[in-house]
């Protein structure tokens, strides 16, 4: 959520759908009520505080898509680049692990380029990648 200096505030909800949901669902944004009646039965187990942000008529639905990059994607070693954190591997918002993630690549691409176990520059990043893909392999199922 953000507030803005005006006293206005901004939220987002985010849920896994099909690519065009938005258009497919049959829901006009534009009508509160029919938003809401969508939330209610979509949400039965959130509490009805939530239901005051959608019922309020100044209330703007703007539906968003979120993509992301192949889950199982993997490329080639490179001697001076590499991806860490979303970059690499993308988290949804609701997955709730792509901080943790991303920190914890940073510090194995760190462990990695000052080890001495490797040769040089690209068999630290090969390696660093490899582990890597290992680690979030366990998320692509969950995302799916």
């Amino acid at each position: 959520m953000k507030v803005s200096l005006h006293g206005s505030l901004g939220y987002r909800v985010s849920f896994k759908t099909k690519e065009f949901w938005d258009k497919e669902s049959g829901l006009d944004f534009k009508d509160n009520k029919q938003v809401l009646a969508w939330f209610k039965q979509e949400y039965k187990e959130w509490n009805s505080v939530w239901h005051e942000l959608i019922e309020n008529e100044n209330t703007l639905f703007i539906p968003r898509h979120g993509y992301c990059m192949p889950l199982n994607q993997k490329w080639k070693a490179q001697s001076n680049i590499t991806l860490v954190g979303d970059a690499a591997h993308w988290m949804p918002p609701f997955a709730g692990e792509g901080v943790n993630i991303a920190m914890l690549d940073a510090l194995r691409l760190s462990e990695a380029l000052t080890s001495s176990e490797f040769a040089n520059t690209k068999t630290a990043i090969a390696n660093y990648e490899n582990q890597m893909f290992k680690r979030f392999a366990p998320f692509i199922d969950y995302l799916k």
